[in-house]
This record gives C-alpha cells, structure tokens and sequence, in this order.
C-alpha cells in the first residue's frame, strides 16, 4: 500500500507540473516562434503593399488567434475538472 501511495503522488506531481508549467512554457516558446516568423512576414508584407496579398501573414494571424483560443479553452476545461481528478 505504502509503494501505490507513492506513485500516485510522483503521478500527481508529473501532471500538475506538465499541465500547468510544461504547456505554458512550450506554448510560450511557440509563441516566440511564430512571432519572429509573423515579424518577418509582416515586414514583406508591408513591402509587397500594392501587389498579392501575403498568405503566409494572413495563415499566421489565424494560426496565433487560434492558438489563443483553444489555449483558454483548454485551461478553463482543465481548472473546471481540477478538483475531480486531483
């Protein structure tokens, strides 16, 4: 009983920490990422004003506004269950 009761604090330990200091720091990450690639775009963009419109600027904006999104949703869905599997 003494080995489970320690394995499932190691558990508990490993998904609090994943969910709620691993996502946030790769999405972090991921958001730098794509920062400097949407600056980037952005700047091509700007030069290319009159001519096709950047679809790579426009695919990036959507990607980001996406990311925000599902990112709330998710960590409202995670906080709303967290006191039935913690």
């Amino acid at each position: 009983m003494g080995t489970l009761g320690i394995l499932t604090d190691i558990n508990m330990l490993i998904w609090e920490w994943g969910i709620y200091v691993g996502v946030p720091f790769l999405l972090s990450v991921w958001i730098t990422l794509i920062g400097g690639a949407f600056n980037g775009s952005n700047d091509k963009y700007r030069q290319q004003l009159g001519s096709v419109p950047n679809l790579m600027y426009s695919q990036m904006v959507s990607d980001i506004v996406l990311t925000i999104a599902m990112s709330a949703w998710a960590g409202g869905a995670i906080s709303a269950e967290y006191g039935a599997w913690h």
